[in-house]
């Protein structure tokens, strides 16, 4: 296959994926993980307002001082610096995200292209563009794309230095690998599982050689590493001592496994969202053809990267979706294969131009597969109604100074919609179209999933603070209110309360500054 033929093919996977990830890109509450995408977009915007400052990323509902670390801010900074103006910071962090997820696409065609073939390049690159999970969280705002990409480079560039042996190779890894492992250090479990391969091999399997030649041999890679992984330290730490608990490892938990539940998600997740039902089936056949082909090769790492990944860290595989997006290229190397032999077995039987014929019948099909299955996953997950934040922001959100600190009061049984009570189970919103819950039930819904995501009630006001739900406003204590935020609390909102006698008590010494059936509105600035 021609060089430039293959890399002409990936390009237009990228750019049809595209259209698919475009249309809402300008639509704050749009897409999955609306929590954590706004919580970016909050810092970011927070940055252009107020600077960067890389070591103490603020959230907009953590309250005051409002700082919350997982990952080190890079692609916050990096979508401060390249918005155009304050109000693009949302179209600019998705689009960067593109970028990223294109820029992980041509990685994995090279890794494929070197480990195999540029047909399974091509084949895995198809596949890669096209899954569910992948078109969901590319057009997204949130910082693991970027640390996919990253991280897939420092394997490209590992295999590239552990095959050729040039030195300047292990530059471009350990540059890549640090910044993948500031955001998810976890991502570059694949890098580390490739060298353990050939350790392991080589100390306990063939026994070709002693420790010590094996450590001269591997010195570049063990010191980029060393560096990476120091980083890597300082960052946690810092990230445990600015806010304790939320540090970048903070999930790592082994009882899931004991759990029938983890299992069943691990299996859905591949057919709804890694892959798709016919790229599962490809899967399977490309992990048998590796096993039968590639056994006692490097390219079996591709299936022991996964059988690793999700038992070491099977909690937050769980409960975190996004978490599998660094697995999708191995996932989908594997399915590539399994077109391939498909292909090969074709060749034997068949003239060229059938070949080609059903082979882009297959390859549509699959495309076509995972864009209908990206689909249901969106409708079946953003049960959501979005108009409730835009119609904050038209009711209330343009009378506040933007970027100022609050407190936002929720009447938890306030008029929500049955979608926002249940929005995070939409298995179970579509069985009340059968049978309505129960008053019961949409109240324990309430008391441990809140219907409206904190961090977009936060965004929708242009507010920085904290969202509390209280039945009773009379335990709502504002003078420790006021001392938690040490001076900087700006506004006190009720939302949704019909007793308004009962909130001027409370707020004794202000005047609101706006009032209607849905919101009170305190601003203690004008006292």
């Amino acid at each position: 296959m021609n060089k430039i033929i293959p890399f002409f093919l990936v390009l237009t996977f990228i750019a049809a994926s595209f259209i698919l990830k475009v249309p809402h890109l300008d639509d704050p509450y749009f897409g999955q993980h609306i929590s954590r995408q706004l919580q970016t977009v909050a810092t970011i915007d927070y940055y252009t307002h107020f600077g960067i400052d890389p070591l103490y990323p603020r959230v907009n509902y953590e309250g005051w001082p409002g700082y919350l670390i997982y990952e080190m801010p890079l692609y916050q900074m990096l979508t401060t610096w390249l918005a155009p103006s304050p109000d693009k910071t949302l179209i600019t962090a998705r689009m960067l995200n593109i970028f990223f997820g294109a820029l992980s696409t041509i990685f994995l065609y090279l890794i494929a292209a070197f480990w195999f073939n540029r047909r399974v390049g091509v084949y895995t690159a198809l596949i890669f563009t096209f899954v569910p999970l992948n078109i969901a969280f590319m057009q997204s705002s949130l910082p693991d794309i970027s640390a996919v990409a990253m991280a897939l480079g420092a394997l490209l560039f590992l295999i590239y230095w552990h095959h050729l042996r040039k030195w300047w190779l292990i530059i471009p890894y350990c540059l890549l690998g640090s910044i993948a492992s500031l955001i998810k250090p976890i991502f570059l479990l694949p890098a580390l599982i490739y060298i353990g391969f050939f350790i392991i091999q080589k100390l306990f399997i063939q026994k070709s050689t002693k420790i010590g030649p094996l450590i001269k041999e591997y010195i570049p890679f063990i010191i980029a590493t060393f560096v990476i992984g120091v980083l890597c330290l300082l960052w946690i730490n810092h990230s445990h001592t600015v806010h304790e608990g939320s540090g970048l490892l903070k999930h790592l938990s082994w009882k899931a496994l004991l759990h029938p539940k983890f299992y069943y998600v691990i299996v859905i997740r591949i057919l709804r969202q890694l892959l798709n039902p016919f790229n599962t089936l490809l899967f399977v056949i490309g992990g048998f053809y590796l096993i039968k082909n590639y056994r006692s090769k490097e390219q079996i790492t591709l299936l022991i990267i996964p059988f690793l990944f999700y038992p070491l860290f099977a909690h937050v595989a769980t409960v975190h979706t996004y978490y599998s997006l660094s697995m999708s290229p191995y996932f989908c190397m594997i399915a590539g294969l399994g077109l391939f032999w498909i292909e090969e077995k074709l060749r034997c039987d068949n003239k060229k131009v059938v070949v080609i014929i059903i082979i882009t019948i297959l390859c549509g099909f699959s495309a076509l597969s995972s864009v209908v299955m990206y689909l249901n996953y969106v409708t079946t997950s953003m049960i959501l109604p979005n108009q409730r934040y835009t119609e904050m922001t038209n009711e209330v959100g343009h009378l506040l100074e933007p970027m100022q600190f609050s407190t936002v009061i929720i009447n938890p049984n306030g008029n929500f919609s049955l979608e926002e009570r249940l929005r995070h189970l939409p298995s179970r919103y579509i069985k009340s179209f059968f049978k309505k819950p129960s008053a019961a039930q949409l109240s324990e819904r309430v008391s441990n999933d809140h219907p409206l995501v904190m961090s977009a009630t936060m965004y929708a006001l242009k507010q920085y603070g904290r969202c509390i739900y209280i039945d009773d406003i009379s335990t709502f204590d504002l003078e420790n209110t006021k001392e938690d935020f040490k001076g900087h609390l700006r506004y006190v909102i009720y939302y949704l309360y019909d007793d308004h006698k009962q909130i001027y008590q409370q707020m004794s010494g202000y005047r609101p500054v706006f009032e209607d059936k849905k919101w009170v509105v305190y601003d203690l600035a004008a006292k």
